[in-house]
């Protein structure tokens, strides 16, 4: 391992062992918290402390190193990145008496991917802990190696930007790009506080609520969620930083640049919006004969919860125990399909279904016609109208098939663990799996630890999707291979 790659590794210790400690600002504003101080600076100096450590002890790590090629560097690192954060978000839950070590890796790792799953009761949960668990889908909002990215300066953050799953390269140099999105995002945030301020929340809820609202995250510092306002004021607004969030980090920035000209063309925010009009439209018949919501608290109900579920957010407005089979079915289906590439949402993403889509339609077309002409696939883009590669279009087909299948494995796995319908299952894991965040029922305070291991599974390969885990997972049982097999060499010689 190089000095330089050593020095990556202890500085993302070091970075994330200052941000461990940001909730303890609570403090400031109630001095009751000063009690759980320790969970916090403990497992954050020990991190600072052993990532200087790393990046001036890195000879060993030289000497030892399994790792060479740069795309194996960087993939390795951002899975490590990713499982340091899941481990050291833990510790404060675990260290101040929370939480029981599986619940509080569970906590860490729906925090981190931004799921919203939880565990832990609101109401019963002291301050600083709530800020915690906002704090860590303010992070994994943008990314952990994105905020790395920001502070770092040499070419392999562009392996890395890559590596995390980023599309978008908004400027030439990744590190402005980087920047600039941190930048437009606490801007929003900033916005979406002002607007749940002046809708009659405190500042503190209203910063709690545009953080998860815009970062489709879902988590609440309310027992019942968003629902606990009461206000359709406050519905409207969320919906409308849900969609913020669904939208690519790049058209959003050309919408604020007043290109709606281009905006308008950009196929796959058309595909979005038309799922929201015809989804939501569905669900609202159907909550208007099978409820009674009556008809404006049907069409609320039914957008609302058609625009949490595609946004990958988790809020919600009506309990959705009661909600009609129909509306559930309508809601794993948008959870599964999520926002656009680029986005903060989870799921499939939205592009992945368009190529599908228009790959499927032009295998019909040359079924049904005499003609044998090779029919291309384009979109528009924010760049500009784009031919879709057959490598592409393979490996986004492979994808969906990947994803499926853990989807089946997973929500089978549930109905074991968590001896529930498969029904249930699938609306657990699929919450799970595209970083929704709403349950059923199943998860809880008092979830058993094997079902909140097969969740936890579900929401690392949704976040970090499936092919860098693969990827990681494969550079290192290669890296693990050859260097026994070098030890077994070296002892025979002797």
């Amino acid at each position: 391992m190089t000095k330089r790659l050593s020095n990556r590794y202890g500085k993302i210790m070091i970075l994330f062992g200052i941000l461990i400690m940001v909730p303890m600002v609570v403090v400031f504003f109630d001095n009751s918290q000063i009690k759980y101080l320790y969970s916090f600076i403990l497992p954050g100096v020990i991190s600072i402390i052993l990532g200087v450590l790393i990046c001036k002890d890195f000879k060993k790590a030289e000497n030892n190193s399994i790792f060479s090629a740069n795309l194996k560097n960087s993939t390795m690192l951002v899975l490590f990145s990713w499982f340091y954060c899941f481990l050291l978000g833990a510790l404060p839950l675990w260290l101040g008496g929370q939480l029981n070590p599986i619940q509080a890796l569970f906590e860490s790792v729906s925090g981190y991917t931004t799921t919203g799953l939880t565990v832990v009761i609101p109401s019963q949960t002291p301050l600083i802990y709530l800020a915690h668990q906002i704090f860590m889908q303010y992070c994994g909002g943008f990314g952990v190696v994105l905020m790395f990215i920001m502070i770092i300066k040499d070419q392999s953050a562009v392996t890395l930007y890559t590596a995390e799953g980023h599309q978008d390269k908004l400027l030439p140099n990744i590190q402005k790009t980087a920047r600039l999105i941190f930048i437009t995002y606490n801007l929003l945030i900033i916005i979406g506080t002002g607007g749940f301020y002046i809708l009659g929340m405190d500042v503190f809820d209203a910063l709690c609520n545009s953080i998860t609202s815009l970062f489709t995250a879902g988590y609440s510092i309310k027992d019942i969620g968003i629902s606990y306002y009461n206000s359709t004021a406050v519905y409207l607004f969320s919906m409308i930083l849900m969609i913020l969030g669904s939208i690519n980090t790049g058209v959003l920035l050309m919408i604020f640049q007043g290109k709606f000209k281009i905006v308008k063309k950009i196929t796959e925010l058309k595909f979005m919006f038309f799922l929201i009009v015809l989804l939501g439209s569905i669900s609202t018949v159907v909550l208007w004969f099978s409820s009674n919501l009556g008809f404006f608290n049907s069409i609320l109900t039914g957008f609302y919860n058609v625009i949490s579920s595609l946004s990958t957010t988790g809020n919600y407005n009506y309990d959705i125990r009661i909600l009609p089979p129909f509306v559930l079915q309508v809601m794993i289906i948008c959870m599964l399909l999520g926002g656009c590439a680029g986005s903060t949402t989870g799921g499939l993403k939205l592009s992945r279904i368009v190529i599908l889509l228009k790959t499927m339609y032009n295998s019909l077309i040359m079924k049904t016609s005499s003609s044998r002409r090779v029919l291309s696939i384009s979109w528009n883009t924010a760049s500009g109208k784009k031919i879709i590669e057959n490598e592409t279009i393979k490996e986004t087909i492979s994808y969906i098939g990947f994803y499926f299948l853990v989807m089946l494995i997973g929500a089978n796995l549930l109905t074991i663990t968590a001896n529930c319908s498969l029904m249930e299952g699938f609306f657990e894991f699929a919450s799970a799996l595209s970083s929704f965040g709403v349950t059923i029922g199943i998860t809880g305070p008092n979830t058993n630890n094997l079902t909140l291991i097969v969740e936890m599974i579900g929401m690392i390969l949704g976040r970090l999707e499936i092919y860098i885990l693969l990827i990681g997972g494969n550079y290192f049982y290669k890296a693990i291979s050859k260097k026994i097999k070098y030890q077994i060499e070296q002892k025979k010689n002797i």
